[in-house]
């Protein structure tokens, strides 16, 4: 395969729709990248997204031509410019104030504040956040021995909530919030006794201070109250690539932009 040796100078493909056709997008790409049908097929289910493979500029700006051939928006992106999400860090107490949004420490303490305008995007899911195990106890005679309990595990159940990603510049930095783990204290009067409910006021609020940041779709479906299909993440490593995605899509519209 015609890659990088290092990731040191290695570029990316970014995907930004995924093509209806799997064939023709594996017919697309498999020639630059010499990979076989099936491996392009699997390149195709993971889209729209960054592109697995470290990649030379000139075989990645080959790729990125053949996907916008197909009618769908790609772009090479330097691999070293990437956001890294994977160190997020998670915030347990934070307060919408009008100079910006202050984060707190446990104490409460202040640790931060991110000027509304260097909130660059927000993204949000609904996903598994846990999962509570349920057991059922039966007591049991053991011949010859004290009676004792038997345990047998019933059922999983997975709890789900609310995530929100936070990216913000000036500097670089990405910062996560779960729905139970956020102190909401600032709210209030406003503050009830459904974390869930707390959290959406909490995401109101930073959607009436942060007038420039890029709130993606499933931002603005949880607080026009649309359906949970729509901002429904199978778990959390899901929700962080559709926020890599939503940066990357907002660097490229700013790009086209500041081009015109």
């Amino acid at each position: 395969m015609n890659e990088a040796t290092t990731s040191a100078g290695a570029y990316r493909v970014v995907v930004f729709a995924r093509p209806d056709d799997p064939e023709t997008f594996a017919d697309a790409i498999s020639k630059a990248l010499q990979l076989n049908r099936v491996d392009a097929r699997i390149d195709w289910h993971n889209i729209p997204g960054v592109l697995p493979h470290h990649l030379s500029l000139d075989v990645a700006s080959e790729v990125a031509a053949a996907v916008r051939e197909l009618g769908v928006n790609a772009s090479v992106v330097l691999e070293s410019t990437l956001p890294r999400l994977d160190h997020a860090e998670v915030i347990h107490r934070a307060a919408c104030l009008p100079e910006g949004l202050e984060i707190a420490g446990l104490s409460g303490a202040r640790h931060a504040l991110i000027e509304w305008e260097n909130l660059v995007v927000a993204d949000v899911g609904y996903v598994p956040l846990e999962s509570a195990q349920h057991y059922n106890v039966e007591p049991s005679v053991v011949v010859f021995s004290a009676p004792h309990s038997h345990t047998e595990l019933t059922e999983t159940t997975a709890i789900s909530g609310f995530e929100l990603w936070l990216v913000t510049a000036h500097p670089d930095r990405v910062f996560r919030i779960e729905q139970d783990r956020m102190n909401y204290e600032y709210l209030g009067e406003r503050m009830v006794e459904s974390a869930a409910a707390n959290f959406k006021v909490f995401l109101a609020d930073i959607a009436a201070h942060a007038k420039r940041t890029y709130l993606t779709p499933a931002v603005r479906a949880v607080l026009e109250q649309k359906p949970l299909g729509k901002y429904r993440f199978a778990d959390s490593e899901a929700l962080k690539r559709d926020t890599l995605l939503h940066v990357l899509l907002h660097r490229e519209q700013m790009r086209v932009a500041h081009s015109e």
